[in-house]
């Protein structure tokens, strides 16, 4: 039995009605899915904060997010601002300030602006009024006699940082001992923990016998063949051993010997102690103090002198 007409009619035009909307859906699709991605596309520049070709977007907060959590991380930098930021052959430089342990700082990063890695850390110091390496003890009056000025070297005998800065001090106090009245302080800085652990401890040995010869022409070089001697075995030196570089030295072993079983080292070394505080604060070794006014550590020590006497001939240019 045939359907009616009619109804054949109606399924041919649903059937025509639907394949003009395919059509169509097909050629709108593209286009609109096209138009899309771009879209797509443009927020995601604009959001990375990467310049397009025809655009002048402002840079992206992530570029100053990620410049902060560096410099915080890495720098222990706090209460950072960004003042600054270009983009310039898809590199952000970015100059930003914020506060570390030692004051404000001012640092320029460069940054690239495809994935963010930091480049470069560059840091723009501000020219100190006086140098840093000079501290002030606090006393306004010098100590300084005649035409001479007061250099007091403070070391202990075993302090891993008086005996690798020796070879300095013994440098700086050469240079200007024409300029200079030298006195060595001795201060148990390194060897504290173990005479008082053990009054007996052989270090307190050492330290009596540098005060007992601390003012001996042959000082640097019996200090020299402690040094040297305690290098080679890591212990402390015995007394035997001590004489004997006092012997090397060309001192009078007996004199030292009885001189360190006196009462005169440890008063010495008591002294010594006492100037520490007064001019340092506490027992610091190795430290430089000049004319009781300034302290300085050894490694600055030629031209902080030369910064305070710049008359002196060996500080001429």
């Amino acid at each position: 039995m045939q359907k009616p007409v009619k109804a054949r009619s109606e399924k041919s035009i649903r059937e025509r009605l639907a394949h003009v909307k395919e059509r169509i859906k097909e050629r709108i699709s593209f286009p609109y899915l096209l138009f899309l991605t771009i879209v797509v596309i443009i927020i995601l520049l604009f959001v990375l904060g990467i310049k397009i070709p025809f655009g002048n977007e402002p840079p992206s907060a992530i570029v100053d997010n990620r410049a902060i959590r560096f410099l915080n991380l890495y720098y222990g930098i706090s209460n950072i601002t960004i003042n600054n930021k270009t983009l310039q052959d898809n590199v952000w430089k970015i100059d930003a300030n914020g506060y570390s342990a030692d004051g404000i700082v001012n640092m320029n990063l460069e940054m690239s602006a495809t994935d963010f890695k930091v480049l470069k850390v560059t840091q723009n110091l501000v020219i100190p009024s006086e140098p840093l390496t000079i501290k002030k003890t606090g006393k306004e009056v010098g100590c300084s006699v005649g035409d001479l000025t007061a250099v007091d070297v403070y070391i202990d005998p075993y302090d891993p940082w008086s005996i690798k800065y020796d070879s300095t001090i013994t440098n700086f106090t050469s240079m200007f001992k024409n300029n200079i009245y030298l006195n060595y302080r001795i201060v148990s800085t390194y060897t504290y923990k173990y005479i008082t652990s053990d009054p007996k401890s052989t270090a307190y040995d050492a330290l009596k016998y540098y005060e007992c010869t601390k003012t001996k022409p042959y000082f640097q070089e019996f200090k020299a063949c402690v040094i040297s001697k305690y290098n080679e075995k890591k212990e402390f030196l015995s007394v035997d051993e001590l004489n004997e570089c006092v012997a090397k030295a060309g001192g009078n072993t007996t004199e030292v010997s009885a001189c360190s079983n006196d009462n005169y080292p440890m008063s010495e070394l008591a002294t010594d102690q006492r100037f520490a505080e007064t001019f340092l604060g506490a027992s610091t070794s190795p430290m430089i103090v000049i004319d009781c006014r300034y302290s300085v550590y050894p490694l600055f020590a030629e031209n902080a002198f030369c910064y305070l006497y710049p008359k002196l001939e060996q500080c001429k240019d």
